[in-house]
């Protein structure tokens, strides 16, 4: 099971451990020994307490941002994504939030320069910047540490799905060469027509 998985398995069985015994102060998510957790101030979202809770993992850390209500339900991934992107909202800012609520790993990327050395140039072609269109994020990420790859993602908003394809399938097949001194499609015969 990853760990991000057994993070969130535990802060809600810890919340509902701490609303049964009457805890009071402002909601806030237990934490495991080896976690931490931080007030989360970049947004809010109505009727919920945001946090960033951390802890290590084999080789780097991780983060998630989770939200709890006040009588101490946590809120994570898709059931904080659907309260935090509310209709009207830019791109950019529902490609960070899908981000940040949902898990989702990576760069986002606005130009192709924003790869770097990573992809073809016709991988780079296709970076654009967040849109939404009929209800669906596209985004372009830089996914990876040891070999990054672009990424296209797309969250459907009203369900919080996310699909994930690589921008190498994306690129469209490259037609083949006529050989030097050929003319006309390759199946064309001289005199006919």
């Amino acid at each position: 099971m990853r760990a991000e998985l057994r993070h969130v398995l535990a802060v809600t069985a810890l919340a509902a451990l701490a609303c049964a015994c009457g805890a009071s102060g402002p909601p806030a998510p237990p934490v495991q020994p080896t976690e931490e957790r931080q007030p989360f101030t970049e947004y809010t979202v109505p009727g919920v307490t945001l946090w960033t809770v951390s802890g290590p993992v084999e080789d780097h850390g991780w983060s998630s941002v989770v939200g709890v209500e006040p009588n101490g339900h946590v809120l994570t991934g898709t059931q904080l994504f659907l309260r935090a992107v509310t209709p009207g909202l830019p791109p950019e800012t529902v490609a960070t939030r899908s981000k940040q609520t949902l898990g989702i790993e990576g760069g986002i990327l606005h130009v192709a320069e924003d790869s770097g050395q990573f992809g073809s140039p016709a991988v780079k072609a296709l970076i654009a910047p967040p849109s939404v269109t009929d209800g669906v994020l596209t985004m372009w990420m830089l996914v990876g540490e040891m070999s990054p790859r672009v990424s296209r993602v797309q969250v459907t908003l009203a369900t919080g799905d996310v699909v994930r394809t690589d921008a190498q399938e994306l690129v469209p097949p490259t037609p083949p060469t006529p050989p030097p001194g050929a003319s006309g499609p390759p199946d064309a015969v001289p005199g006919t027509s």
